[in-house]
């Protein structure tokens, strides 16, 4: 069994640039996954299941498309409750609706 960290993340420069730093802050201690899409990371999470690997970490965009960041960490807690999750969140201005995603995501 291994502790895993999964990095969601559409625009492929952006994912290798996380992955990469990931890996060397972490590779010791974790394997790294990563899905440029929310079908593929859930299809990476079911062999993580079957291999009954242990979820440490979600690392997911918010703008992630068809459904938000926070659907699918919604999504995915159902069946790795302990799991950490890391958001990432992209808004330019400081509107207050803006910011009801990451307030939905802390009470996940």
């Amino acid at each position: 069994m291994h502790s895993v960290i999964v990095l969601v993340e559409p625009e492929t420069g952006v994912l290798w640039a996380i992955k990469e730093n990931l890996m060397r802050q972490f590779q010791r201690e974790f394997k790294i996954y990563s899905a440029d899409s929310d079908p593929a990371a859930l299809e990476k999470l079911k062999q993580l299941q079957q291999c009954n690997d242990s979820l440490a970490l979600f690392v997911v965009k918010q703008q992630n498309s068809p459904i938000t960041g926070v659907e699918f960490l919604q999504l995915v807690m159902e069946t790795f409750p302990t799991a950490k999750r890391l958001l990432l969140n992209l808004y330019d201005d400081d509107d207050i609706p803006a910011r009801i995603p990451l307030l939905q995501t802390l009470e996940i």
